[in-house]
């Protein structure tokens, strides 16, 4: 794609293109923001002032849809701001001093100063010279639409698009750059090699991140090299969704994709024909078609109950418990030995999320509506205000205002920022020992106390993030470690952020020693009936220094000391050389000529 930014304007039955060789990233949402929280307006009011949803004006902060040019133009009268000042990136907006405008009944227009006769000729000139720029772009674009007809960036439409999304261990969001920030658990790298702009969705999987590009193609972090090859050939994609291992996409056409994991049916999407929305739960895919009947598959609680419903614009789920949001801004909750009834009288309702033990939905006006049976988190969700979108783990909830994210929850991976307040910080964790036994790397430490659990990372790369409830040795597989190599690990004390902030962390160096492939023995011989001299020889060359003979009564019939039984050991067995030399095998023999029955210990001839 060109490294331009193209704006589509919809005025009456024609169309002007308006072409600005400017940033990478359309920096309109940010502007929007930036604007109404100076002058202290409210989402409704200004969504009531175009005459448009709440909803929709909330698509115009969060980069859901492009604003038209009769907007445009209200809204610029309305700030006292010139049309170049909105839509061109590298122009910055004017904000006037407005001190005392605190509601919305209070318009700038009495009091903002009217710009001079030089001023507003300037203005007239610059929007001249950017009319002719557009005239002389829609003319060479129009040049090539032809050729460049099949392009997704020309059929692609985004809608419903979220700029937030979170797993159980990690957020990630889109900056007002369209740049892509993640927090928290980075095991398989899905945080840390986003893009920096054109994004304009996300889906975070277990271990993994998809972005949405402006241009309708998928860029993802943390997945199999086997599953984002394929993704990377997908175009004109225009919404995607990740459940906890496998990852789901609509494009311009309404064909629907899906890669990763189908152990529960996730994937088997075979059906689904002119989709038109993608969601993804845990173990199921869910989308939307023309007729706005929901088509599923995989496993996932209140799946059946999916049928009851129509013009759905959002579903979550979790564990324990499904959501269902419908256009009218109702929600319908399916759960398992869970009890949520506040949730019927939610009203306005644009966004939902939810865990394992609460809901929590995002009204029309920006504020987040928190069902759980702690009265603290309800009361500091309730502080929130102009959220523009929610997502959740199983254990913590986040918002997003287009600048900042805030979070409540169980912050084990420090998903969200800690509370800067008077918390106290717990200790940081003393007397940490890394132990090598057997095939098992222990990482062990002091408890600490009025710790709500402990989070053990390995450094940056090799995919090891721990969290444990409870001070216990962390137990880990010591044939994915690298031979030869020295380990920086770090335990954290992790606060419950309602008293107590998580600890700095201790750095302890583990150098993991290079792993010795042992040779391996396999029991060839016959171990009965063989002669007793080829049997011992045969031992002994493999390593066995342990053996016990006996000697019975009974003559051979052949001329040779001949083995009768074996124990310690049995034909075909498979082990280890170090193995072998530690078993006692016992064995009996007989000879062809009578001699005393004792019991021996054969001698090693190599002694």
């Amino acid at each position: 794609m060109f490294d331009n930014t193209f704006f589509i304007f919809k005025q009456k039955s024609n169309i002007f293109l308006l072409y600005a060789k400017i940033n990478e990233m359309n920096a309109l949402p940010r502007k929007l923001v930036t604007l109404r929280k100076h002058y202290n307006y409210s989402q409704d009011y200004l969504a009531s002032l175009l005459g448009v949803s709440v909803k929709e004006y909330m698509s115009y902060e969060n980069g859901g849809a492009m604003i038209d040019l009769q907007m445009a133009r209200r809204l610029a009268a309305f700030y006292h701001i010139s049309l170049e000042e909105i839509f061109i990136n590298d122009l910055e907006l004017t904000l006037f001093e407005v001190s005392g405008a605190s509601t919305d009944e209070l318009n700038i227009e009495y009091f903002m100063p009217k710009p001079t006769l030089w001023q507003r000729l300037a203005k007239q000139k610059l929007l001249l010279s950017l009319v002719a720029l557009a005239v002389t772009g829609a003319l060479v674009l129009m040049g090539v639409f032809v050729w460049w007809s099949d392009s997704p960036f020309f059929t692609t439409t985004f809608k419903n698009i979220n700029r937030l999304a979170a797993s159980d261990t990690s957020v990630v969001y889109i900056d007002g750059n369209g740049g892509v920030k993640g927090s928290g658990s980075n095991a398989n790298g899905q945080i840390s090699s986003l893009p920096t702009s054109g994004s304009v969705k996300v889906a975070e999987g277990e271990s993994f991140t998809a972005v949405l590009r402006n241009d309708g193609t998928v860029e993802t972090c943390g997945l199999p090299d086997s599953v984002a090859k394929p993704v990377s050939t997908w175009k004109g994609i225009v919404d995607i969704a990740a459940g906890k291992e496998h990852l789901a996409a609509i494009d311009n056409r309404g064909k629907i994709y899906c890669v990763g994991s189908n152990g529960d049916g996730q994937c088997e999407v075979e059906n689904f024909a002119n989709i038109v929305k993608v969601f993804a739960l845990g173990n199921g895919t869910i989308g939307i078609n023309q007729e706005g009947k929901l088509l599923y598959c995989g496993e996932f609680i209140g799946s059946s109950q999916l049928s009851k419903h129509q013009n759905v614009i959002d579903v979550a789920g979790s564990n324990n418990s499904l959501v269902v949001l419908e256009s009218d801004g109702s929600v319908a909750l399916y759960t398992r030995g869970q009890d949520f009834l506040e949730v019927n009288s939610w009203k306005n309702i644009v966004d939902v999320a939810v865990g394992d033990d609460f809901v929590a939905a995002l009204d029309s006006e920006g504020r987040v509506r928190i069902a759980i049976d702690n009265y603290m988190i309800r009361e500091e969700v309730d502080q929130w205000r102009d959220i523009i979108a929610i997502a959740s783990g199983k254990d913590y909830l986040v918002a997003f205002d287009g600048m900042k994210l805030y979070g409540v929850g169980k912050n084990a991976y420090l998903q969200f920022p800690p509370k800067q307040n008077d918390l106290k910080v717990l200790p940081a964790v003393s007397n940490v020992r890394v132990e090598l036994v057997d095939e098992s790397l222990l990482v062990q430490f002091d408890p600490v106390s009025n710790a709500a659990g402990y989070l053990v990372n390995f450094n940056l790369g090799t995919g090891l993030s721990y969290y444990t409830d409870v001070c216990q040795p962390v137990r880990i597989d010591a044939r994915s470690l690298v031979g030869d190599y020295t380990y920086e690990i770090t335990v954290v004390a992790v606060g419950d952020e309602v008293a107590y902030e998580s600890s700095l962390p201790t750095l302890v160096q583990y150098h993991h020693p290079l792993k010795v492939v042992e040779e391996e023995v396999v029991i060839s011989i016959p171990l009965v009936g063989i002669s007793k001299k080829e049997f011992e020889e045969w031992l002994w060359a493999q390593g066995a220094t342990n053996l016990v003979a006996t000697k019975t009564d009974t003559p051979c019939t052949g001329s040779d000391a001949c083995i009768i039984s074996v124990t310690g050991i049995s034909e075909h067995e498979r082990l280890s050389k170090s193995e072998l030399a530690k078993r006692q095998i016992s064995y009996t023999y007989c000879v062809p000529r009578e001699e005393n029955n004792e019991q021996t210990e054969v001698e090693d001839p190599g002694e």
